[in-house]
């Protein structure tokens, strides 16, 4: 009898270390939670990594997003090809996950307040118009201390999209104990610098692409045929060309394209003053300690590879950090998507490779 039942506890026993190893090996659920910022709340989400535990050291990425109403996927898919749209938070979390980074990703402030019925409108989002930059920056920081609440041992790494980037080395400016940070699509100039050029210098490979004598100007001649862009161009003549000399220069055409900033009113001139009062993204990289891993697109038109290659040459010739690596990746785009070339403005799915390279980097930091 006695043997029976010691022999039913070693049963017993051995089919709760089964269970337990099981219930070990099953992946952690994501957990939805709630920002209050300013009283609104930014919905988020939690996703652990497989084996993440609150008790050991964790690796956590908090990804902060690009400029405009983004919510936790960066959903990109209304200006993405159809056959390949852009989740860009949705796979990078994905990538993280699997070199074992867990991540936390909200809905950004300017998402939820695009979305919330203007019955429901409170104070706060004058307050927000008024400040946007910081309101930004608060959400960043409330992320950053919900992580630490939710993983007190965890190392909280930044990673920043775009706009992103920019918080991202703000953020990590302010709070000493971030980790490190990894910036995609670096943008080191003020916003309306960034889209100054993005008007006016970005469509400009256009131009030279029509000026087949490279005379810095487009005769009637070069503008003919049935091509969307010549039919285009052609259409806007009596408008665009200025000294009504029937052909477009170069300062004509680039006129034309600043012309679409001058009409209205700066929409980013409160963020523009607000960033003005803070340490540019140059200061930070080049005075701050924490380690940074920059990743750009090589046909990246909207933070163009020509920053990260400065940061780069900068380091290597001045600052000495030996904690700041730059990645320049052939062929891949703003959302590090596969791109046809310089000009190709259509996002799509961003690259395997690339995320796994960007994972490999937040994995890999102290």
């Amino acid at each position: 009898m006695g043997a029976t039942l010691a022999a039913g506890r070693e049963g017993l026993e051995c089919r709760m270390r089964i269970l337990l190893l099981v219930l070990l090996a099953l992946p952690v659920q994501a957990e939805e939670f709630v920002l209050k910022s300013d009283g609104i709340g930014l919905p988020g989400l939690f996703e652990p990594a497989d084996g993440f535990a609150e008790d050991a050291a964790p690796k956590v990425a908090v990804l902060l997003h690009g400029s405009g109403p983004n919510d936790r996927d960066e959903d990109l898919t209304a200006v993405s090809d159809p056959a390949s749209p852009c989740l860009f938070f949705r796979d990078l979390s994905a990538a993280l996950r699997r070199a074992g980074v867990s991540v936390v990703r909200y809905d950004k402030r300017s998402f939820v307040y695009k979305n919330t019925p203007k019955a429901l409108v409170t104070p706060a989002f004058a307050a927000y118009k008024a400040r946007p930059l910081e309101g930004t920056l608060s959400d960043a920081a409330l992320a950053v201390a919900w992580a630490r609440a939710r993983a007190p041992k965890a190392r909280i790494v930044l990673v920043g999209h775009s706009e992103g980037s920019y918080l991202a080395l703000q953020t990590a400016h302010r709070d000493a104990a971030v980790a490190g940070t990894a910036l995609i699509g670096l943008g080191l100039t003020g916003i309306e610098t960034a889209v100054f050029e993005q008007t006016v210098y970005r469509p400009f490979s256009l131009f030279t692409g029509l000026d087949s004598d490279s005379d810095g100007r487009l005769a009637p001649e070069e503008l003919a045929g049935e091509e969307a862009l010549k039919a285009s161009l052609r259409a806007q003549m009596g408008l665009v060309d200025r000294d009504k000399d029937g052909a477009l220069s170069a300062d004509e055409f680039k006129g034309g394209q600043l012309s679409n900033l001058l009409m209205g009113p700066s929409p980013y001139a409160a963020f523009n003053r607000e960033q003005a009062a803070l340490p540019s993204p140059a200061d930070i990289l080049r005075g701050d300690a924490f380690p940074v891993a920059v990743f750009n697109g090589a046909l990246d038109n909207q933070t163009p590879a020509y920053g990260a290659w400065a940061v780069d040459l900068a380091n290597a010739a001045a600052w000495k950090r030996k904690n700041l690596s730059v990645s320049v990746l052939p062929g891949l785009g703003h959302a590090l998507d596969r791109r046809k070339g310089y000009g190709d403005l259509t996002f799509r799915a961003p690259d395997p490779s690339a995320l796994a390279a960007v994972a490999a980097a937040v994995a890999a930091m102290p």
